[in-house]
């Protein structure tokens, strides 16, 4: 038996998840902008041995995620602990456009933010990085 789950990822999209498939869809009586395409980023990381609190911080401290908040078009950015997996932070973003979004990362490239964030994972990198572009119906 398949199972199928609603997610309410913002006020203006439904994702429903059934296995490998994603779909999404504007709630009923919700209308979208012309032309409006958002963007969920999921992003894992695995901090380095001995170094997830200092990754915590780097995430949620300086005011990092009040930066990524008050960047144009982004709408939600949380992060979550994995209690599976030691050591694994999921963030979690949602923008307005795909040009919103890479604006922003050349930002905080730009700034070291992003540069001293991933000297804090295993491998100096995100472990995953998922970009979920669509078109509400």
């Amino acid at each position: 038996m398949k199972r199928i789950f609603n997610l309410l990822l913002s006020t203006s999209v439904i994702f429903t998840l059934n296995t490998n498939v994603i779909t999404a869809q504007v709630p009923q009586g919700r209308k979208t902008p012309q032309g409006f395409k958002p963007v969920v980023v999921v992003i894992t990381l695995n901090a380095a041995k001995g170094r997830e609190e200092a990754l915590i911080e780097e995430l949620g401290g300086d005011g990092n995620l009040n930066i990524t908040r008050a960047a144009s078009g982004n709408n939600k950015v949380r992060f979550y602990l994995n209690q599976s997996v030691p050591g694994e932070i999921v963030l979690i973003q949602e923008w307005d456009s795909q040009q919103q979004y890479d604006d922003y990362i050349q930002s905080r490239v730009d700034s070291g933010d992003l540069g001293r964030l991933l000297s804090l994972t295993k491998t100096g990198k995100p472990t995953s990085i998922k970009i979920l572009n669509f078109q509400p119906y």
